[in-house]
């Protein structure tokens, strides 16, 4: 599950912005570092708002354990896989069904909530967790000696700020965003960019997806727990 999606079921269940933040962590996280690997706490649950981050970071970590094992997973990933293969001219397009289907549903929450109305939902998490709670979490959940923390801590900021900002949310409400998004990641994974052909084929497929997002996220919101995890 993508990180609006963990953020609005968090912000459900826990009730705190704060919470509902840390919920999105960990895929920022590994945005920011691909060494990032979230881990239990390896000391009590800390007080105040810290404290908050990590019960959002437990959300994460559950849902995430019961969306992978949950048909709205399994069958939205063929579905997306189908509809990538419209592509015939992208090499390898298929292995980016995991994605595509995350944030097929983040566009559906979009649909569902109203663009703005999320992204104010947002902001007020990632004002909630500044300056620094959401930096003393990761220092709690990440390996301290795995990568340069400096660094680490700088692009989550940027990222933070880039989500806030507005136009990349409001991408995932399109197939032509979602497109864009998908051929960011390829980027980063050093394929090459898609044709227009490859993004107009693969724009016409994630638009025959769109109701069935919806009902995925109908799903998710009847059926995702709302316990933390237990690790």
């Amino acid at each position: 599950m993508n990180f609006l999606c963990h953020h609005h079921l968090a912000s459900r269940d826990l009730g705190c912005p704060e919470a509902a933040a840390g919920a999105m962590l960990p895929d920022v996280w590994r945005m920011a570092e691909p060494l990032a690997r979230t881990r239990d706490l390896v000391t009590a649950r800390p007080t105040g708002a810290v404290g908050s981050v990590t019960d959002g970071i437990a959300h994460h970590v559950a849902v995430d354990a019961w969306f992978h094992g949950a048909a709205v997973f399994t069958s939205g990933e063929i579905a997306a896989r189908e509809a990538l293969r419209r592509a015939r001219g992208a090499k390898k397009l298929g292995l980016f069904a995991h994605v595509a289907w995350e944030l097929c549903l983040d566009g559906a929450l979009l649909r569902h909530l109203g663009a703005e109305a999320v992204l104010d939902s947002v902001r007020a998490s990632v004002a909630a967790v500044r300056p620094d709670a959401h930096h003393r979490a990761a220092a709690l959940h990440t390996r301290p000696d795995a990568f340069d923390r400096a660094r680490f801590e700088v692009r989550v900021d940027r990222i933070l700020d880039a989500i806030a900002l507005g136009p990349w949310v409001k991408g995932y409400a399109t197939a032509s965003g979602i497109v864009e998004r998908l051929d960011g990641v390829r980027a980063r994974l050093g394929f090459p960019a898609l044709s227009l052909e490859d993004r107009e084929d693969v724009a016409a497929g994630l638009e025959a997806l769109e109701r069935a997002a919806d009902e995925g996220l109908d799903a998710i919101l009847a059926e995702a727990p709302a316990e933390l995890a237990t690790w």
